[in-house]
């Protein structure tokens, strides 16, 4: 369409519109006519409408900030088409703050506001206003002749990066469309940009969320380039724009599956000051539509956590090169690295990042951030973990009442390590499930995982209820229970005579105990019969028989007399020595936490002990598993799971219930410490595009940066600042499949060293586009 005047006084609003699609076809008059308008500007809206803003009005050129809005679809019978409103007391549109006269611009934005700067010089119409750019809301947005009700605009899930002529391709939308649009947007002075398309899609079937479009047939009227697609509500409401080329190579992202894939858990296994051994189940896809994970990155960044895909991408160091190919394995599969290279005693903060085949570099999850201080451990040994349930349903920690045990729901919450130094012999542990055991099936259950590096074997596993008055405790001491309740030690002392009481009484301050450290723990009085408890953890990978622990002492004739070796688990948990002694001594033999001394004061009651039967038992390798009894031994691979279900046991009314898990076996190490295994890169084809972060980074000398082409490609690598400007090229041409690097030594294309400061490197690659923010240094 065309209207308004240039350079003619006075200014005109004629208006008239020229269909494109059918060869020969004249031009028609719109029914009225605009303002009469002259050097201003025209923008093309989702809806198919065009906006006029800017420009100087009538005989006197006075600056026009009234904006009028000319509807194509329009007609009074008369072959006249189009109709503009929008100045009329009926149907009058907000004016602009700001009369911006000739030399303004528009452009319509992502989310179908129109951005208005600039504006006549100062000597014709001196408004400080004009400086700044002004954004103006169309009346679509609103739901209201007011305008102050937003309108509902419909979601726009995800539409492939690149798509070409005539194809059938989907959208995602989980809302009710009733068309979708591009638009090519552009912005000038004076005049109306030719450049500026409205390219209305045709469906082609879909149901939401996966609608299918075909794509224009040819450029005649859609040009190769950037579009922004655009979906339409029935009451006409646009989404937000998602960005797209047409005319390229037509990529395969599956925009339908709109999930990102599941969390999962990064873990710290061992650290050894310089290194630290990781390990985490590989990532999986969510079960939506679509591939599984296809890629995925573990970074870390010393003393400042890492918050957002930016700080990922930004600030965090790479570990693992970014993994492609062939889907990970699936969930209850661990993956796991060692990391070296790590300054000790110094905080690291971890995390995974990894992604699925939906494309746009859409549906991308961050781990859990992992973080710890690096300290030197001694890793090799225990491999078992066992977990009860996370509330919120099944069978609760301290249960009192004659509710029974029945409740169901709950998900696997609490866990902690289990035979923590025991290895290539038999033996026993009990561990108190802090939160009791989750329903299956509607039976108490409880699930056992060996680690990567390990195998097991048990020959008992029992799930004990231990039912008391509601006003004690119930603590495993060996093998027997003792009741009680709990104080903090009368005094601690540390190394030198430090004080440590006020500190180790549970209030969230912890001690963290050195190989050598000794502490002198005195308890109540005698009558009290006091016997110790400590709360400790530490690494739960440790070397028997006496390379770690805490030895746990008692004075007598000869000094001081060992009592014990206590290991601590891999997460906080009581630990109670059933002695009557008042003064004890604890030598730490490794790197232990301590966040508790105290002592249980026991009462004359003794608890119920019942040893529930096992009702299920199924492994992760080979499903479910009979006959049980309770002395049913169980052999386990590495990464092994097994959920065990045993029969349910009645609460007796006005009694509390602690619950118990009591193993025997045995674990043998796959792998001696500080072996590491580096999830691999794979050297052959990747199978998909990927540009990768330069190392290092920040840098002051040489970089090298890669990319991986899953076929032959024309490839056009370049350096930009921050304000746009190509400063390098480097790599330009067609390159094999392959992974490629390309080494740079911080110079733009001219031979001179470019300052220091943030810069960006972007990568196309037949349909690939991909970019990266780097560092350079002094």
């Amino acid at each position: 369409m065309k209207c308004g005047s240039k350079f003619v006084t006075p200014a005109r609003g004629l208006t008239a519109s020229l269909d494109l699609t059918s060869e020969g076809s004249p031009w028609v008059a719109a029914v009225d006519t605009m303002l009469g308008r002259t050097f201003h500007n025209l923008t093309m809206l989702p809806t198919g409408e065009v906006i006029a803003t800017g420009g100087r009005l009538g005989e006197g050129m006075t600056p026009v900030n009234r904006p009028e809005i000319w509807d194509p679809d329009y007609s009074d019978g008369s072959g006249a088409r189009g109709y503009w409103y929008g100045r009329f007391a009926a149907d009058t549109l907000a004016p602009s703050p700001v009369a911006r006269g000739e030399h303004s611009t528009a452009i319509v934005l992502p989310d179908g506001r129109v951005l208005a700067a600039g504006g006549c010089n100062e000597e014709e119409h001196p408004d400080p206003n004009r400086m700044e750019a002004n954004l103006y809301c169309p009346p679509y947005l609103f739901s209201d002749a007011a305008a102050t009700v937003p309108a509902v605009r419909p979601r726009l899930s995800g539409v492939q990066e690149f798509i070409a002529y005539g194809q059938e391709f989907d959208l995602a939308s989980p809302d009710s469309i009733a068309r979708a649009v591009l638009i090519r947007p552009g912005a000038t002075t004076h005049a109306f940009n030719q450049d500026q398309r409205w390219v209305p899609l045709a469906r082609t079937g879909g149901a939401s969320p996966c609608l299918r479009f075909r794509a224009p047939a040819s450029a005649s009227n859609a040009p190769p380039g950037d579009y922004l697609l655009f979906v339409l509500s029935p009451q006409n409401v646009p989404s937000i724009a998602e960005w797209v080329r047409l005319g390229s190579t037509p990529s395969s992202d599956q925009v339908c599956d709109v999930l990102a894939p599941q969390v999962v858990s990064l873990q710290k296994t061992c650290t050894r000051g310089e290194s630290a051994d990781l390990r985490w189940l590989s990532p999986h896809e969510d079960g939506t539509a679509g591939g599984a994970v296809v890629s995925y990155e573990l970074r870390y960044r010393p003393g400042q956590p890492m918050n957002t895909v930016d700080d990922f991408l930004d600030y965090g160091t790479l570990v693992t090169d970014e993994i492609t190919g062939p889907a990970p394995p699936g969930p209850g599969v661990y993956d796991s690295v060692t990391v070296t290279g790590l300054v000790p005693n110094t905080p690291y903060y971890f995390r995974l990042m990894y992604k699925d085949d939906a494309g746009s570099y859409r549906n991308w999850t961050l781990s859990n951030q992992l973080t710890f201080i690096t300290r030197y451990q001694v890793c090799g040994g225990s491999g078992l973990t066992a977990g009860g349930g996370s509330g919120g349903g099944g069978f609760s920690l301290r249960q009192a009442g004659a509710e029974g045990t029945s409740a169901a729901g709950g998900s696997w919450g609490a866990g902690n390590s289990l035979l923590t130094g025991v290895t290539d012999r038999t033996g026993s542990d009990t561990w108190r499930l802090p939160t009791g055991p989750l329903a299956v099936n509607g039976h108490p259950a409880t699930r056992l995982i060996v680690s990567d590096a390990h195998s097991m074997s048990l020959a008992r596993t029992r799930l004990l209820a231990v039912d008391h008055a509601p006003e004690l405790e119930a603590f495993a001491s060996g093998g027997s229970f003792l009741l009680g309740t709990t104080q903090p030690a009368a005094s601690v002392t540390g190394p030198g005579g430090a004080e440590l009481t006020a500190l180790l009484t549970g209030a969230g301050e912890t001690y963290p105990g050195q190989y050598g450290d000794t502490l002198r723990v005195q308890l109540a009085g005698p009558d009290t019969r006091p016997a110790l408890l400590i709360e400790s953890r530490g690494p739960n990978l440790v070397q028997p028989p006496d390379s770690s622990g805490i030895l746990i002492q008692i004075p007598d004739a000869e000094g001081w007399r060992t009592l014990t070796r206590h290991v601590p688990r891999e997460g906080f948990d009581r630990f109670v020595l059933d002695s009557t002694a008042q003064t004890l001594r604890l030598v730490f033999l490794g790197e232990h936490e301590l966040g508790y001394v105290g002592q249980v004061s026991r009462a004359a009651a003794t608890p119920t002990v019942s040893a529930l039967s096992l009702a299920g038992a199924t492994q992760s390798r080979l499903g479910s598993i009979s006959p049980l009894t309770d002395s049913t031994g169980f052999d386990l691979q590495p990464a092994d799971t097994l959920v065990l279900e045993f029969e349910d046991h009645p609460l007796e009314p006005g009694r509390a219930r602690d619950w118990f898990l009591a193993v025997e076996g045995s674990t043998a190490s796959l792998r001696s410490a500080g072996s590491a295994r580096l999830a691999p890169v794979r050297e052959s084809a990747p199978r998909r595009f990927a540009l990768h972060q330069n190392q290092p980074n920040p840098f002051a000398g040489t970089a090298t940066i890669g990319f991986d082409l899953p076929a032959a490609s024309g490839v056009r690598l370049e350096v930009f600042d921050l304000h746009g400007r190509r400063v390098q090229t480097l790599a330009r041409g067609r390159y094999p499949a392959g992974h490629h690097r390309v080494e740079w030594d911080g110079r733009a294309a001219g031979g001179e060293r470019l300052e220091a400061g943030i810069y960006f490197y972007r990568l196309i690659a037949g349909p690939f586009r991909g970019e990266r923010k780097f560092v350079l240094l002094p």
